[in-house]
């Protein structure tokens, strides 16, 4: 018995479309890397469909349970994954299986958030899933973490024990969580998931995920991925963008905000990042610039570094070909940044090592008009 994806669409929450397969598992699909068989005694399972936007990108994936089969025959539990081809969400492109660090005997739910510039991946798995009871079976709830994309470099979620990893977050009494934003952009997070607490019987609704408020950053000139209007440009007046910011640790004594462009001077060629901005000093108890500010505006005790033009303050995006991409970065340091001139970005990283606390970014991009 083989299981597909589907997907069941409704204009008012209650009622729903019988389910249209978006992802059904066929032949051609071992191509990429995939096992649609039943030889390793497991069910073929496509399921526990998980779809999510990317922030960086505004894509739309989908992670799903599957099963892997390398060149050599080696069949494995793992992650399918799809992207949408379209913002209908009902047609889908078929992608590689993840490559995860780890292998499992059986592998379901996976969910991925992304938070602070990285991506998180978590997923149920069973060791010995033909066993009676989920200790036997080391059921356990397991974490991944991507630095670079949605779809990895997976690595390990924690390091503990001197350098010893571990990707298990909860053993055989957590499986299946459901992992969600309490409010959206707000950086809380919680968990429902199965809970067996000596029982063989699994409960629902335990909450497992810390929710811990964490370090945020937004515009509303644009949102996260999507493009920076003109006035904020050498096309147009040049003003700095509005930006607005959450969770910043109790213990910070500064922040930093560094405005940079990685793309420069071409994205297809890209040979260095031009710095646009750099803003050190910031009061922690400071949540937000407004639109154009300038060194009168700033909040006190607040300073500008020099950008690459060598000039202090603000440069917008001046893009010479192509679109750029301009990284929005923002620290939260145990420390204030003293004894500085006119300091460059070298300047401020080499201060803020060591220092750091939490960390976040926007990305906004820009085409030249003309």
């Amino acid at each position: 018995m083989n299981q597909s994806i589907g997907v069941s669409t409704s204009k008012d929450g209650h009622h729903f479309t019988s389910p249209q397969i978006i992802l059904p598992p066929t032949e051609q699909v071992t191509k990429l890397g995939y096992d649609i068989t039943n030889d390793d005694g497991i069910i073929m399972a496509w399921r526990d469909p998980f779809v999510i936007q990317d922030p960086a990108t505004r894509k739309w994936h989908m992670f799903f349970s599957a099963k892997s089969k390398d060149a050599c025959g080696t069949i494995r539990p793992t992650v399918g994954h799809a992207i949408a081809t379209d913002n209908t969400l009902m047609n889908w492109q078929l992608e590689e299986p993840l490559k995860l660090p780890q292998h499992y005997r059986q592998l379901e739910v996976p969910y991925v958030i992304a938070r602070g510039g990285k991506y998180y991946l978590f997923v149920s798995t069973q060791n010995n899933p033909t066993m009676d009871n989920n200790r036997d079976k080391e059921a356990a709830f397991r974490g991944f973490v991507s630095d670079e994309t949605i779809i990895g470099q997976w690595e390990l979620l924690y390091t503990v024990n001197e350098g010893q990893e571990t990707d298990k977050i909860f053993g055989h009494q957590i499986y299946a969580p459901t992992i969600f934003e309490k409010k959206r952009g707000s950086g809380e997070y919680g968990a429902v998931t199965f809970f067996s607490l000596n029982t063989m019987c699994p409960l629902t609704g335990s909450p497992i995920v810390e929710e811990k408020m964490t370090l945020t950053l937004k515009s509303t000139a644009f949102i996260h991925g999507g493009e920076i209007p003109s006035q904020y440009t050498c096309e147009g007046m040049d003003l700095s963008p509005s930006l607005e910011w959450l969770g910043v640790p109790e213990n910070a004594h500064s922040l930093v905000l560094i405005v940079d462009d990685p793309d420069a001077p071409d994205p297809k060629a890209p040979r260095m990042t031009w710095v646009h901005w750099i803003v050190y000093n910031i009061p922690p108890d400071v949540t937000r610039f407004a639109d154009g500010v300038t060194s009168a505006t700033l909040p006190i005790g607040t300073k500008q570094g020099l950008n690459d033009w060598k000039k202090i303050g603000y440069g917008g995006p001046c893009p010479p070909v192509g679109r750029h991409r301009y990284f929005h970065k923002l620290y939260a340091l145990d420390t204030v940044l003293e004894g500085m001139d006119q300091p460059d970005k070298a300047d401020i990283e080499t201060a803020m090592r060591g220092h750091i606390l939490e960390q976040t970014e926007l990305i906004g991009t820009y085409e030249k008009l003309r």
